[in-house]
């Protein structure tokens, strides 16, 4: 039996295949194409943005680009983008399509599927996916309508952990009756960190600089504490450019802070493999990609009160707190003791090998095409 064409649906991906960056949802789908390639499925990749060309082949990826929807899923409702889009899908002529972080462009291809007998695979990228995004409750939520029509329609929804799991059972969002549900978890290839301990000496932030992220909180820890170094690696978001440029401006008058800005998700790994600490102060997440490679370089996370499915304190892979003072505490804890430090990013690092690489991932990915199908 021959393996189902699989078409990948992923709105801002095209920078990270042209050595830029982009949010974890793009880059989780990128992961996804390329296993799938290694697996020899035929992958084609839909994205969206301004390019001399709409179709080229990169590194066996068939990657179509459409339009530049302007950094707003609502573009892909104009009635040209709509028939373009349709079009497009129609000439690909997938099996299975997979698409990741919900916009209106997720009812859209749930539409498609059911019009033309195709299955429609949608993940989810964050816990907002499958609990405030598809909850309506005031006339201002009547914009949600597309996105939860996709999902209520879509074949399947994966979740990344058991909280979304259960998020989708919440009464809350009953009223979205959705057909299937699995839990398969982030993939993460193991990165070639060459981590040595003793150059382990920095605390390192990474992630797109918006107000959701709260990366003013992370400024202030390296306020608090003077006597440890600080990086910070960050990209802007289209519509928060002066928000970015207020961080960057407040990181250079913290002296012991030094403010990366972008820097290519290739060459990320270098910086995993310096830190000492890892941390995170974003307030709403699925399962970050940025958690999972800071373990895969034994590195350990510190985590301002986010913490997906307790596995940091369950697996002992760094710390967690709801207190911000707490936090600043226990970072200092750990960066005095060594041997915690270090056995921390042990535990990360057989925590990857375990639930995350791309063997285990991707047998669970073609059991659910046999579902589907």
């Amino acid at each position: 039996m021959s393996k189902p064409v699989i078409c990948v649906v992923a709105e801002y991906a095209y920078p990270y295949l042209k050595g830029g960056g982009a949010g974890g949802a793009e880059l989780q789908m990128i992961l996804l194409a390329r296993e799938l390639i290694q697996r020899g499925y035929s992958v084609h990749l839909i994205t969206f943005a301004t390019s001399k060309t709409n179709y080229e082949e990169i590194e066996g990826l068939k990657v179509h680009v459409l339009y530049d929807n302007k950094g707003s899923g609502f573009t892909h409702l104009f009635p040209h983008n709509f028939l373009r889009f349709f079009s497009l899908l129609g000439k690909i002529n997938a099996d299975i399509h997979i698409q990741s972080a919900g916009t209106p462009l997720t009812g859209l291809i749930s539409l498609f599927s059911q019009l033309k007998g195709k299955k429609f695979i949608f993940v989810s990228s964050s816990d907002a996916n499958l609990s405030s995004a598809i909850t309506i409750d005031h006339a201002r939520d009547l914009v949600k309508i597309p996105y939860t029509y996709g999902i209520k329609n879509a074949d399947c929804i994966v979740a990344q952990t058991h909280h979304q799991k259960d998020l989708i059972k919440n009464p809350s969002t009953k009223s979205v009756h959705i057909k299937k549900s699995v839990l398969i978890k982030t993939i993460i290839p193991l990165s070639n960190c060459g981590c040595v301990d003793e150059l382990k000496t920095n605390i390192l932030w990474v992630g797109r600089i918006f107000p959701g992220k709260n990366p003013e909180r992370y400024l202030e820890m390296a306020r608090r504490l003077p006597e440890y170094q600080f990086k910070m690696i960050g990209s802007p978001v289209e519509t928060e450019i002066n928000y970015f440029h207020k961080i960057k401006k407040d990181s250079e008058r913290i002296k012991n802070l030094e403010f990366l800005g972008f820097i290519p998700h290739h060459e990320i790994a270098k910086y995993y493999s310096e830190a000492a600490i890892f941390v995170s102060t974003s307030s709403s997440e699925g399962f970050p990609n940025t958690f999972l490679e800071a373990w895969s370089c034994r590195t350990p996370v510190v985590s301002l009160g986010f913490d997906p499915d307790d596995i940091i304190e369950k697996e002992i892979l760094g710390f967690s707190f709801d207190s911000f003072n707490i936090l600043v505490e226990n970072i200092k804890t750990l960066m005095e003791n060594d041997n915690l430090r270090q056995q921390m990013g042990e535990n990360g690092l057989n925590y990857i090998k375990k639930y995350h690489t791309p063997s285990k991932i991707m047998d669970d990915y073609e059991g659910l095409f046999e579902q589907v199908l």
